[in-house]
Formats: C-alpha cells, sequence, structure tokens
C-alpha cells in the first residue's frame, strides 16, 4: 500500500486528471487538469480553447482571504449570491438556511454563485466584517453576534445593479430560526425559516420565500416533518410546498427500520403522482417509479446498477435507466468516475453504462497514493449518445 508523505511541514500535494470524450452529431473532447499544493488550488482546462482558474487561499489569526475563484457566503442569498447543493436541506437533517460561511476558495467561478476576484474577512468575538471585490463585482458585509442571535448586513453590485440586505439567525434550545430581507431597484426579496427538534426522533421546519418584482410578486411555503422509531430506526419524512407559479408539490419518503434494503417515496404535484420504491444490498441497487405523467397516461420509469469487487481492491459496475415519462421528480445517484453524482432518469429512452475504479498499487513512488477511474456511457435518445471518461487522482 503506497504511503502518504508525513515529513514535517511540507504542504499536502493533491491533483487530479480527467479526460472526456463524447460522440454526438460531432465528436468533441475536454482535459481538466487539477493541482493542490497547500493552499494553492489551480485548473487548466482544455476544450474549445484553453481556460486556467484557481485561487490562493490563508489566514491568519481571525483573518483570511482568498484570491482568485471563490464563494462568499454572506446575505443568506437574497444579496451576494450563494449555490446550494442538490436536494433538500431537510432531508440532510440540518436547518434549510445556509449560515454565514468565510469566503472558500475554488479550484473555478464557472457556477451560479461562483466568483472571481479577492476577498478579506475578519471574524472577531462580537463583531465580523468583510470585503470583496472582482471581475465586475463588489461586496461587503458587516455581522455582529449575541449570546443566542447574530445579524448582519450585506450588499453587493454588479453589472450596474446594487442589492444591500439584513438577516438574523437565532438559536435557543430545540428551535433555531433565520431570516433575510434584500433591497434593489424595482425588486424586493424576503426569506424565513424555522426549525424545532422536540427530541431526537421527531423534528420540524417551515421556510418561506417572498419576492416583488416591478409590481409582479411571486412566492414560496414549505413544511417539512421527521419522525423516527426510536427502536427500529426506521423513518419518515415529509415536505409540503406551495409555490405561485405551478400550485407546488408533496413528497413523501421513509423506510421500515435502519439498514433495510427497501426504502419507499412518492411526490404528487398537480399534474403527477408518482411512486418510488429502491432496493440496495450486496451489491446492487434497483429503484422503480410508476405513476401518473403530465400527459394523464400511467408511465414506469426504471434503474438497476451492480457492483462487483476487484482483486487486490478496487471495484467495477454496470448500470443502466429507461424512461417513457417526462416526470420532474425522478432523480438518482448514479457513478461518475470516482464520485456519485445526481442525475435525472431518462425521460424517454434508455441509458447504459460501464465504470472500473483500482488503486494504482504498482507504481515505484513509495509516498505517492495514485487512483485511477474509468467510465463509459451511452444514451441513444440523449444529445450526447455516447461519452467516455478517465480520471486519474494523486496525493503526496
Amino acid at each position: 500500500m503506497c504511503q502518504p508523505l508525513s515529513t514535517a511541514g511540507a504542504p499536502a500535494v493533491r491533483g487530479s486528471f480527467t479526460s472526456l470524450q463524447r460522440w454526438a452529431d460531432s465528436r468533441t473532447a475536454r482535459r481538466d487538469w487539477r493541482m493542490q499544493v497547500g493552499s494553492v488550488r489551480a485548473r487548466v482546462r482544455t476544450e474549445a480553447g484553453v481556460d486556467v482558474s484557481g485561487s490562493w487561499a490563508g489566514g491568519a489569526s481571525n483573518w483570511s482571504w482568498v484570491l482568485g475563484d471563490q464563494a462568499l457566503g454572506w446575505g443568506q442569498g437574497l444579496t451576494v449570491p450563494r449555490s446550494d447543493p442538490f436536494g433538500l436541506a431537510f432531508f440532510l437533517g440540518s436547518s434549510e438556511l445556509r449560515l454565514p460561511n468565510r469566503p472558500l476558495p475554488l479550484y473555478h467561478s464557472e457556477f451560479a454563485g461562483g466568483l472571481r476576484g479577492a476577498a478579506l474577512e475578519h471574524a472577531g468575538m462580537r463583531w465580523s466584517a468583510g470585503v470583496g471585490a472582482g471581475r465586475g463585482h463588489v461586496a461587503g458585509m458587516v455581522r455582529r453576534k449575541w449570546s443566542h442571535h447574530e445579524g448582519g448586513w450585506s450588499c453587493f453590485y454588479s453589472e450596474g445593479r446594487t442589492r444591500w440586505g439584513v438577516d438574523w439567525t437565532g438559536r435557543r434550545g430545540s428551535w433555531d430560526g433565520q431570516a433575510a430581507f434584500a433591497r434593489s431597484e424595482g425588486n424586493t426579496a424576503l426569506r424565513l425559516s424555522c426549525r424545532v427538534a422536540r427530541s431526537s426522533f421527531f423534528a420540524l421546519q417551515a421556510g418561506g420565500d417572498l419576492e416583488v418584482n416591478g409590481g409582479t410578486w411571486t412566492g414560496e411555503v414549505r413544511g417539512y416533518a421527521t419522525w423516527e422509531d426510536p427502536d427500529e430506526e426506521g423513518n419518515v419524512q415529509l415536505r409540503v410546498r406551495g409555490r405561485s407559479e405551478d400550485g407546488g408539490d408533496v413528497r413523501l419518503q421513509g423506510r421500515i427500520r435502519k439498514g433495510h434494503a427497501l426504502k419507499w417515496s412518492f411526490l404528487g404535484t398537480r399534474d403527477e403522482r408518482i411512486l418510488g420504491l429502491h432496493w440496495s444490498g450486496h451489491g446492487v441497487r434497483a429503484t422503480l417509479w410508476t405513476g401518473r405523467s403530465p400527459t394523464g397516461s400511467w408511465s414506469m420509469v426504471r434503474h438497476v446498477e451492480a457492483q462487483w469487487s476487484l482483486p487486490g481492491g478496487g471495484s467495477w459496475g454496470m448500470f443502466g435507466l429507461d424512461g417513457q415519462a417526462d416526470w420532474t421528480g425522478t432523480y438518482v445517484a448514479l457513478p461518475a468516475l470516482d464520485v456519485r453524482q445526481w442525475s435525472h432518469a431518462p425521460r424517454a429512452g434508455s441509458q447504459l453504462g460501464v465504470w472500473w475504479r483500482s488503486e494504482l498499487n504498482w507504481l515505484p513512488f513509495d509516498r505517492v497514493q495514485l487512483r485511477s477511474s474509468w467510465q463509459a456511457s451511452w444514451a441513444p435518445s440523449q444529445q450526447e449518445s455516447f461519452r467516455c471518461a478517465w480520471r486519474v487522482r494523486w496525493e503526496a
């Protein structure tokens, strides 16, 4: 087994190389090199051209700073743009609104909420403040802490538009809540959230958003509940959501007991009724969705995945999906090289794939951990009918 470098004071070195080949109407290729040495991150990506990105981060005492590509966790997302991960925070067991975070260094900023420039933050016992500026934007933040509360002010300027707002977070016992208000020319936004965990087996949460833009308003309210059996540790989770645009939806999911191979889920909207059965065990995953599609017909979507171990470490597997319905709630976590990513089940047609992962222990570098992964997928009904990807990761 390769051992990581243990020399005292030496910066950690991590890196990866990803090669992605796609075949559709024409053949395209993308290469992605990433390297992290200590607090320096760099990425070189080639496709139509060459793109170089990255960041350098550091800090001392209560100061922290980032140069380059970054994300700013200020203003609860109503002033400074933020990117939220896929899924419901409720189902992850945390409060719905993300709490303030220090500037986060990134390999690139090519996503909603990604920024490029310089950011500096000072976090004190009571007062905190931060500033950021870069490619077409300026941001600022001031925050004050009390015993059970925290309040802040933030602003963001981009593309000739200034947005400012205030936010509050409070925690006391089993309760926590958040509120945020933002204002810009012709636009007002409000966000509220409250969560209570009455015990380790029962929690309730509610949230809402309201936005008025040029006299037109849009809104959303959400309610969540989680219950867990104290003996069998089975659980049921409920989300009820109402939206001014489409009327909202109801989502349920649960399992009989902890470690049970079978889970179930239900999603109901004005146009859809979807029942899902999810089975996992002994290296095999399978999901079956059935229900009413927006066209009024009853349809079915299927997913199956199998995995086998390789001699000497590593694994390989295959997956397949098939769907005939234009549903909105059929998501599945699929292998994506050496990680898993959420993907929407095919709305029509099939998708097949095979993957392989291994540790390259035969290399002569005794201080380097090297992992390789390869994946190929085929989806004749999709825009990219065939793609093949290969990634190598190393750490020293």
